[in-house]
Formats: structure tokens, C-alpha cells, sequence
């Protein structure tokens, strides 16, 4: 039987580190390991009360989070029974996880798994797919000082049915305290990297954040203009649209939220609900209803990856 440790590296998280644990609370995870970065709260006390599985703690410095996270990974491999690693973060609930033991039983060739992430904020569920279990001392590694991204010579993966579900409205708080530190270092990295996409794209995200609307739209128009097709690439476009909108430039908005459009068509074939309803709500409040209603109603129809619709179309 297939052994597997659960993998959380936090600091200061005790305030959702115990839904993260209870949901660790199944049959099929065999260990808990803890690495703290340097909580100055209550989070170790929570986790050694935890007592219904098998649970480790160590603690480590804080550098950044390709050195921590890195860190955390060498002592759970250097750990007895370390065959498969679950990584998760500490607002992290694991789902669906029935079949995860056989599906890991039947899947001797691989050495890595996608799983689905969904990031539930203001009833909205967005849906990802990460690498976030792996096997151990098979040479997987993060990459990047912050926004950092498992890596792997030797990849072989497949999907797991498992699901990481996070509120987000219980940790955007911890999120924004730390921005003016995740921009000095994605400066410093893209000063060295500047054809770097990935940093460019998370240098942007946090401009936006502490409303430095120019500078972010200046690095997410750079973002969109890359010619590879990715999701950053169309949420730089998104984000153009509405960097344009904090600066009062409702015609140039509507040009980029229509490039959203186009550049997802053009790629892959499907559209998404969020273009059309930013277009819709400048039509309407430019006073061109026609317009407005029928990208509302557009959106409407690919709304189907909302958990609550009621609550957005009530916002439009």
C-alpha cells in the first residue's frame, strides 16, 4: 500500500491551519508534516493538539519561498516512507480524495500529478490545474523566489481526482501584508530576467494591488504582447481592460476587454463570461443599452464556473 505525507509549509497561519488539518483527517493520508518558516502565533500549538495522525514538525528560516519550500521538501524526503508527497498550503482543504490511494497504486510510471485547485472568492470559483503531488526524491524542486513553480528534469505526470479548495475571502488579508515585499524582489528579478513572462505578469498583479494602475498596465500590456499562449497571457489582456478602467479610460478598456475575447477564440476555442461582462457594464453606463444587454447576455450563457450565479448577475 502506496504511503503518503501531506506537506504544509506556514508561518503565522492559525487562523485556517486547523480546516486544513481537519480536512487531512481521511484514510488516505498517512502523515502530516509541518514546516514553520517562523510563526511568532499560536500555529505550532494548534498542530501539536492535532492528534489523530501521525504529525511532524520542523522549523526553518524564512529566505524566500523557492528556498523554504525547497527546504521543506529535502527533510520530508529524508523522512522514513517518503513514497508520495501531498503539497498543500495552509487555507488548503483536500476534497474529493476517496480514490486517491488506488489511483497512486495503479500509476507506477509516474513520478508527478496534476490536481484541481479551486479558489473560491465573493462566490466566484476559479479553477486551476497544478502539480501538487509528487513523488519523493524523484528531483522535484521550486523555482522562483515568489510565485514559485514546481520544476522537474524528468517529468512523467498524469491527473488526480483530487480537489484544493480555498476560501480566499479568509486569507486575502495575510496576501496584501506582504506586497510591498513581493515587489522589491520581482523588481530585482526582472531587472535580470527581463524577458522573464511569469515575474512580469506577478510584478503587475501586485502594482495593481497597491494601486500603482500605470505601472501595472505597463508591464501587463508587455505581458500580453509574448507570443505564447497561456492563461497569464489572457489575464494580461483581462487586466489591461481594467487597469484602463481605474484610469477613467472606458474606450481603451473596452478595446482590450475585447481583445480578451479574441485572443481566446483565436487560441482555444472557447470564451470565457468576464470580458463580456465588463464590456456590457461600460456599455451601460455610456448609455449604449442595446450594446450593453447583449454582452450581458452573452455572459450570461458561459456562466459555468460560478458557484453562486444569483450573487453575479446581481453585481452586472
Amino acid at each position: 500500500m502506496v504511503h503518503i505525507t501531506a506537506l504544509l509549509m506556514v508561518k503565522n497561519e492559525s487562523k485556517r491551519i486547523g480546516v486544513t488539518l481537519e480536512s487531512l483527517n481521511v484514510d488516505c493520508i498517512d502523515r502530516i508534516a509541518v514546516y514553520d518558516t517562523g510563526s511568532g502565533d499560536n500555529t505550532l500549538d494548534i498542530c501539536r493538539d492535532f492528534t489523530f495522525k501521525e504529525l511532524v514538525i520542523k522549523e526553518g528560516p524564512w529566505i524566500n519561498f523557492e528556498y523554504s519550500r525547497n527546504k521543506s521538501i529535502e527533510w520530508v524526503e529524508s523522512l522514513e516512507s517518503c513514497e508520495w508527497i501531498l503539497l498543500l498550503d495552509a487555507n488548503d482543504e483536500l476534497k474529493n480524495y476517496e480514490n486517491l490511494r488506488d489511483e497512486l497504486e495503479n500509476m507506477h510510471l509516474m513520478n508527478g500529478f496534476k490536481v484541481e485547485q479551486e479558489w473560491e472568492e465573493d462566490g466566484i470559483i476559479v479553477k486551476y490545474e497544478n502539480v501538487k503531488v509528487i513523488k519523493g526524491n524523484r528531483g522535484w524542486r521550486y523555482d522562483g523566489v515568489v510565485h514559485e513553480q514546481l520544476t522537474n528534469d524528468n517529468i512523467i505526470i498524469d491527473n488526480l481526482s483530487i480537489i484544493l479548495y480555498q476560501n480566499r475571502n479568509e486569507v486575502s488579508y495575510k496576501c496584501n501584508s506582504r506586497l510591498e515585499w513581493d515587489r522589491y524582489v520581482l523588481t530585482e528579478v526582472l531587472e535580470k530576467e527581463e524577458s522573464n513572462g511569469r515575474v512580469m505578469y506577478y510584478l503587475a498583479e501586485t502594482n495593481a494591488k497597491l494601486q500603482n494602475y500605470e505601472e501595472a498596465l505597463s508591464l501587463y500590456t508587455k505581458r500580453s504582447e509574448m507570443l505564447d499562449v497561456s492563461d497569464e497571457r489572457y489575464m494580461a489582456y483581462l487586466n489591461c481592460g481594467h487597469m484602463n478602467v481605474n484610469l477613467n479610460k472606458g474606450d481603451v478598456a473596452i478595446e482590450w476587454f475585447t481583445k480578451a475575447c479574441i485572443y481566446l477564440e483565436k487560441n482555444t476555442g472557447k470564451l470565457q463570461p468576464q470580458p463580456f461582462i465588463e464590456i456590457g457594464k461600460l456599455y451601460r453606463i455610456g448609455g449604449f443599452y442595446s450594446m450593453s444587454i447583449v454582452n450581458l447576455q452573452t455572459a450570461l450563457k458561459l456562466l459555468d464556473n460560478i458557484s453562486d450565479k444569483n450573487l453575479i448577475i446581481s453585481r452586472i
